[in-house]
């Protein structure tokens, strides 16, 4: 009778620790989905640091580049604009000093850039 009472407790005890094969397929279903999460992540991670880096290049490049344009925005602002006036009367030296021999009348400049200009 002991023993049969000890194989009646053992086989309930054995019985009731098993788990239901419908649970164990969701749990490994879970599982694998999770894994695929994770490395999805992994590859988000991956090209989030390559992002920075490329983002910290491009920055260092804006800087660069900044750096230069604000360089050469002070050499061109350091620069004397001369007026039309003064162009025109620079012309007129010109003229008057290279090419006394020929006549040029009304000479019309066009400002090109800061003292470019084109003669017409």
């Amino acid at each position: 009778m002991k023993t049969i009472c000890t194989l009646i407790l053992l086989s309930l005890i054995f019985s009731s620790c098993g788990v239901p094969q419908k649970k164990y397929d969701e749990v490994i279903l879970e599982r694998d989905s999770l894994l695929v999460i994770v490395a999805d992540n992994k590859k988000l991670i991956e090209r989030n640091e390559e992002l920075s880096q490329s983002l910290s290049k491009l920055r260092e490049n804006f800087d660069k580049v900044w750096k230069e344009k604000f360089e050469l925005e002070r050499e061109k602002n350091s620069k004397i604009v001369i007026s039309d006036s003064d162009a025109l009367n620079y012309l007129k030296d010109y003229y008057a000093f290279y090419d006394s021999d020929k006549l040029y009348r009304n000479p019309k400049l066009r400002r090109v850039e800061s003292n470019r200009y084109i003669i017409s």
